[in-house]
């Protein structure tokens, strides 16, 4: 019985060492397999570096430009990725856009079809940094898969805003109007003044998401042409949709009146307040000064260190402060006086 048992556990160890050396040998041999796979990319991308940065700038074909190994396209693929991260001209990314589609297009829109979600998302980023156009109607459809993930729908429509796609504004207000904030936040950041506008003409009747993401991105772009819609956008609604106009104006530094805003210094709502110091501190409004200095008392941080920070944008700001960090009883406001004097009023 003894013997027996041990035979056993001969066995069974004998058997596990060679499972172990069949994986260890098969590791070894996988990343062998890679190495190769690797330096093969590599010699691509030396050998075609030079005619793909030729193409770039002259947009001229080079024959021996082809791609007939996976090893290739992806030497192709990582070239490409390299100068879309460099080049700036309008011609250049125009030359890059019709590289791709006369080499890679064919090969994405193969893989836009993958049963694995890894491949079609990577044709996805790879469409959308090439800006591959001619696939615009294959995101469509691909939108209109029974089964997508949520990134893969993002990302979709990411491509149709770069696009511009002809029907982009029905297409997302009317069939995807669910998403979160942050994420047509990235979504309306590709798209151009004219569908930007159009967004705005309907702002009114769409989701709350939708409309904090549009008013984010006016405050990002800092154009003072949205400046009459954000200042409607403020005086005409409430909540959240009104806190990210005031947010959006504060980003602008501008407003077309300052006297309906003076007031916000001492609104009951901390949100408002600290905007308004922001506003205001833009401004350089005079009439102001000695509200900002009194939210240096301010019972929340935030407000507190927009004041200080506002009050530095000031010519006499740092006297003002220095006045406070001198003779205040209030420890918050004097911490807060002598952070910005020693900030000298940079920005956070």
């Amino acid at each position: 019985m003894f013997h027996n048992e041990i035979g056993f556990l001969i066995t069974l160890t004998a058997a596990l060492v060679s499972i172990l050396l069949v994986l260890l040998v098969y590791l070894i041999i996988r990343k062998g397999l890679e190495q190769v796979k690797r330096s093969r990319i590599e010699e691509y991308k030396a050998l075609y570096n030079e005619p793909v940065f030729e193409f770039l700038l002259t947009g001229s074909f080079n024959s021996s430009l082809t791609i007939d190994k996976n090893s290739k396209r992806e030497a192709f693929e990582s070239l490409l990725s390299h100068y879309s991260e460099i080049l700036e001209g309008q011609d250049e990314k125009e030359n890059m856009q019709r590289f791709a589609e006369v080499y890679l297009s064919d090969y994405y829109r193969e893989k836009l079809n993958s049963l694995k979600w890894s491949q079609r998302m990577n044709a996805l980023y790879y469409i959308e940094d090439f800006h591959i156009k001619v696939l615009e109607e294959e995101i469509v459809r691909f939108l209109e898969r029974k089964k997508i993930s949520k990134d893969e729908l993002v990302h979709s429509l990411r491509i149709l805003a770069a696009f511009q796609h002809r029907e982009f504004y029905q297409l997302v207000s009317e069939k995807y109007n669910t998403l979160t904030y942050l994420e047509y936040r990235t979504i309306f950041a590709r798209l151009d003044d004219t569908l930007f506008s159009k967004f705005l003409e309907g702002f009114d009747e769409l989701p709350a998401p939708m409309q904090y993401a549009l008013l984010d991105m006016i405050g990002y772009k800092k154009d003072t042409r949205y400046l009459a819609f954000t200042e409607d956008a403020f005086q005409n609604n409430r909540g959240e949709v009104r806190i990210k106009a005031l947010k959006s104006l504060a980003a602008i530094g501008y407003v077309q009146s300052v006297d309906p805003y003076l007031s916000l210094l001492k609104s009951p709502e901390w949100q408002e307040r600290m905007l308004a110091a922001k506003l205001v501190g833009s401004l350089r409004e005079k009439t102001a000064l000695d509200e900002l200095t009194q939210l240096l008392h301010d019972p929340v941080w935030w407000v507190r260190s927009q004041a200080g920070q506002s009050v530095m944008m000031f010519p006499e700001g740092r006297d003002v402060l220095q006045k406070v960090a001198d003779n205040t009883k209030d420890l918050f406001a004097r911490d807060m006086a002598v952070e910005w004097i020693n900030r000298g009023g940079q920005r956070e």
